[in-house]
């Protein structure tokens, strides 16, 4: 096991709970793309295409007396589907409370919001955001699953 590895670990004694999950904002925006010069071929260059970004911002809260913390994090993603003519921009934002035992670092907390934390709360984002736009033009957009693990170790080498 690598040194980078370690920090994904949480102590053998953790444990958590989502104390709440409320929906914050939600802005949906649809573009009808009209032809220009471009030819048919320079249009279906992005079809299909998604960009996805998900950022976290957490703040904590200890209780020493029960070796507890709370941590307050806002879950905002933001995606982008490029459909032809058609570009579909979506932005979810939620806020979650967890209590967590024991009191952890300022690595093992990040590690547990962007892997454990998200990993919760993405299945309400990806049924929001499914739900949003499955009567639009484009049709429902079904964010991909995701291997939370792999993308914080991708972020931990930046």
């Amino acid at each position: 096991m690598n040194t980078n590895d370690e920090k994904l670990y949480l102590p053998n004694d953790f444990s958590a709970q989502l104390i709440q999950l409320s929906l914050q904002k939600l802005d949906f925006e649809e573009t009808q793309i009209t032809h220009t010069t471009e030819t048919h071929s320079e249009l279906n260059k992005g079809k299909n295409s998604l960009k996805l970004n998900i950022t976290t911002i957490p703040k904590t809260n200890a209780d020493y007396q029960s070796n507890s913390q709370s941590i307050y994090v806002e879950f905002n993603v933001i995606a982008e589907r490029n459909l032809n003519t058609l570009i579909q921009t979506i932005q979810v934002v939620y806020k979650a409370l967890f209590i967590v035992k024991p009191i952890l670092s300022e690595e093992a907390m990040q590690a547990f919001v962007n892997i454990n934390g998200i990993a919760i709360v993405y299945p309400f984002i990806r049924e929001t955001v499914f739900s949003v736009t499955v009567k639009s033009k484009g049709g429902g957009l079904i964010l991909p699953i995701m291997n939370f693990i792999e993308e914080y170790r991708k972020n931990m080498h930046k």
